[in-house]
């Protein structure tokens, strides 16, 4: 029988695993079964980053963003001030990325910088992943409902009925996604590849017909965005965090290629081409894409619409019966291929935490199946907490929540990561950097973090909350990513400390 060598920190009597019967061959990589061989070049890099950068809640935050600034102007400049932000940070990224060329992102960084206690903050940084994939599946199954019952969707009388059904469908979304990852690395590849160029498409279509319509050639009435740019402008610090943090959402793509480093071939190459280049493509279309948007959608109705302005702005440019299907569906594919490229990449998270022994199950959870070159137990593993996490919330804005709920743990890591890079720059000033930012990047664009972090915590105003949570309160979110980790030490405890042991926990040992 082969069986898969013992790992170093492997403990004893542990039972090998039978590659004969699984499709785990270690013959298949003698060394390390648990590496995944590097297919990612610059054009792979890029429509990977692209996919995540042209994301759904490109299309979706401008509706929101717009409602929280309170006019299309600030809106405009709150865009620009996030994607300067996001430059600063990709040239973050791209140092820590080209210096650690390990998968897993964040909880690499942060087991580099912080030793004690490395496990226990690096073990942290998976809690948030499932949250953000059910928003991404909650936008896929919305845009569908959306193109079957239209503004049926806000009535009362059948808003929650819709809202389960728009979840099973993403439920339905996830279980394809997860077909398609299991499948074959190369075909993965293939597909975000091909979703990437054809969310530009989609945008691109969105873009023209808005401009069309500026110039007059739709028979619609003027919406008058732009008589008065600033009116409305809100003065609320809450309102600006949550814009602010919706923008960052949009538009952290740009990191994703971080947590798959050790797939990429000359990571101090592609990296940075791929980075700069998805960002720079992706602000200029999301730019323009604001301006589409307002030039067809009414405030008032962009306002209500929030999320949805998309499906507002094809009933009202083409009509109900084409505009509102078509559009839909477009934006449907958008958050499928959004979602999927988040689970490729946050599946490695998951396959890095389980090669580092962090999780229940690590031996298994850190296994690549050597035909598909993919992590098939990590990805069934996410896949599952995903689906809890989608299913479990009552009836409500669900999309808001998770949008909060990933962010602030998000932010939390950000700065752990960024302070760590900054220090680290003193105590190592000799470490090898093939990439290397001006030191007030990372000052700034921790700074930024920061200041999101403690509005967050800022009331809003009654127009905010009511448009934003409904009944939700505005602190909840924060509060409960807290909660979250808390209900999470136990775990890290007995497997990071005590080896997996539960005995070995509760053991009670005399003081003499």
């Amino acid at each position: 029988m082969d069986t898969v060598p013992m790992e170093e920190g492997q403990v004893k009597g542990q039972p090998d695993w039978d590659s004969t019967k699984s499709g785990y061959s270690a013959a298949e990589s003698p060394e390390d079964n648990t590496v995944i061989k590097p297919t990612i070049g610059v054009a792979s890099g890029i429509s990977i980053i692209m996919g995540t950068l042209i994301s759904a809640e490109g299309f979706l935050f401008p509706g929101t963003v717009w409602q929280l600034t309170g006019s299309i102007g600030m809106s405009f400049i709150m865009w620009a001030i996030g994607a300067f932000f996001n430059y600063l940070g990709g040239l973050c990224y791209t140092e820590l990325g080209t210096m650690l060329p390990q998968s897993g992102g964040d909880l690499v960084y942060i087991n580099h910088f912080y030793r004690r206690p490395r496990q226990l903050v690096g073990y942290l940084c998976i809690l948030a992943i499932p949250a953000s994939m059910a928003a991404q599946l909650v936008v896929f199954g919305e845009y569908i409902m959306y193109a079957a019952v239209g503004e049926e969707m806000y009535s009362e009388e059948k808003m929650h009925e819709y809202e389960w059904i728009s979840r099973g469908i993403g439920a339905a979304g996830l279980a394809l996604i997860l077909l398609l990852n299991i499948t074959s690395m190369n075909w993965v590849n293939r597909v975000h590849t091909g979703l990437a160029v054809l969310k530009i498409l989609i945008m691109l279509f969105i873009i023209i017909v808005g401009i069309v319509a500026a110039a007059g050639g739709l028979d619609i009435p003027n919406p008058g965005n732009w008589d008065d740019p600033f009116a409305g402008t809100s003065d609320n610090p809450y309102s600006y965090a949550q814009a602010f943090l919706r923008v960052n959402w949009a538009l952290t793509g740009w990191a994703t290629l971080n947590y798959t480093i050790s797939e990429v071939k000359r990571p101090e190459r592609t990296l940075p081409i791929s980075i700069f280049s998805s960002l720079t493509i992706a602000t200029i279309l999301i730019l323009l894409l604001n301006a589409a948007y307002s030039f067809v959608v009414p405030a008032d109705a962009a306002f209500a619409a929030q999320e949805l302005i998309a499906g507002s702005f094809g009933t009202i440019a083409m009509g109900e019966k084409v505009g509102q299907v078509l559009v839909s569906v477009l934006l449907a594919i958008v958050g499928f291929g959004s979602a999927s490229v988040n689970f490729f990449s946050c599946s490695r998270v998951l396959h890095e935490s389980a090669r580092l022994k962090y999780m229940p199950g690590a031996r298994y959870l850190s296994l690549v199946h050597g035909k598909s070159n993919t992590p098939r137990h990590s990805l069934v593993v996410l896949a599952v907490l995903t689906l809890i996490v989608l299913v479990a919330p009552p009836p409500g804005r669900v999309f808001n929540f998770f949008i909060e709920l990933t962010s602030f743990s998000g932010y939390v890591f950000g700065i752990l990561v960024i302070a760590g890079l900054i220090v680290y720059r003193f105590t190592n000033p000799n470490e090898p950097r093939p990439f290397r930012a001006w030191l007030p990047v990372p000052i700034i664009f921790i700074l930024s973090y920061l200041f999101t972090v403690v509005c967050l915590f800022l009331p809003p105003d009654e127009n905010t909350e009511s448009h934003l949570d409904g009944d939700t309160p505005y602190y909840l979110p924060p509060i409960l990513s807290i909660a979250v980790t808390l209900v999470g030490l136990p775990f890290w405890y007995v497997y990071v400390i005590c080896g997996g042991s539960w005995r070995k926990a509760f053991q009670w040992r005399s003081a003499n």
